[in-house]
């Protein structure tokens, strides 16, 4: 009995190079490309999870399998990815209201960016520094680097040794390793 792990497989890396909390994040240079992607990978994993329980030996329990395996994972998944969908079209315009660009400064191959983020009505206003490298296919690594509640008057200011730095009001905040 062969087994197809190869769709999970292929979920679980696109979900590691998308989601939070990584070391690098791919984007799109499009934002609503990057909620669409979001959406369809959503609506991914229980394709991916019915199409690996078709190897199962008998025809009545692959069925069963599939059929299970298609409203527990596939209800909640649907239900995400419309969420996602829905979200999508405040982005349609071009800009992303959770991220605003502040400051741009670049680095060698890098952007360091500066955005006031808005996660919506369950948290403040945060500046965020990112690290971003794009490539000419329009697609961007992105590294998060630092994050705090909105003071308002962030700057970044480039030092000699090629550090950035966050400053606000004189004190600075954060500074990039070398």
């Amino acid at each position: 009995m062969r087994r197809r792990y190869g769709p999970i497989v292929l979920v679980v890396l696109l979900a590691m190079a998308v989601l939070p909390d990584w070391t690098w994040e791919l984007r799109f240079d499009i934002p609503v490309l990057n909620y669409w992607f979001i959406g369809l990978l959503w609506l991914s994993i229980p394709i991916a999870s019915a199409w690996a329980l078709l190897p199962l030996g008998r025809r009545i329990v692959r069925r069963i399998s599939i059929v299970i395996v298609s409203v527990v994972v596939g209800i909640p998944c649907l239900v995400f990815s419309v969420v996602v969908f829905s979200y999508s079209l405040d982005v349609l315009d071009g800009e992303d209201p959770s991220f605003s660009l502040r400051q741009s400064l670049p680095v060698g191959n890098s952007q360091y960016r500066l955005y006031l983020s808005s996660c919506g009505a369950t948290c403040a206003y945060a500046s965020v520094l990112r690290r971003e490298i794009e490539t000419p296919l329009g697609i961007k690594a992105v590294s998060h680097l630092w994050a705090r509640e909105m003071e308002g008057s962030e700057q970044l200011v480039l030092t000699r040794d090629h550090r950035v730095r966050v400053v606000s009001n004189g004190v600075v905040l954060y500074e990039t390793d070398r």
